[in-house]
């Protein structure tokens, strides 16, 4: 997943600004969720185990979009 500081010119989020304590944020509230994500520059690397549920699956991205949406604000 890639991120970015506007959807429409789609430039990358720079994370040697104070983007990147917003990486941080996003981190620290998935990790408190039971979700590891990794990061390489400014893209987010989601690579559930090969034996994830449905459910474990919804989970995960649905405290990726709330840790998302939160640091949007």
């Amino acid at each position: 997943l890639e991120l970015v500081t506007d959807r429409k010119n789609k430039e990358a989020l720079n994370l040697h600004s104070s983007f990147g304590e917003i990486l941080d944020e996003i981190n620290k509230s998935l990790l408190e969720s039971g979700v590891f994500i990794a990061f390489d520059k400014n893209l987010m690397i989601i690579s559930p185990p090969l034996t994830i549920n449905e459910e474990q699956l919804v989970g995960a991205f649905t405290a990726i979009n709330i840790a998302l949406s939160a640091a949007e604000r």
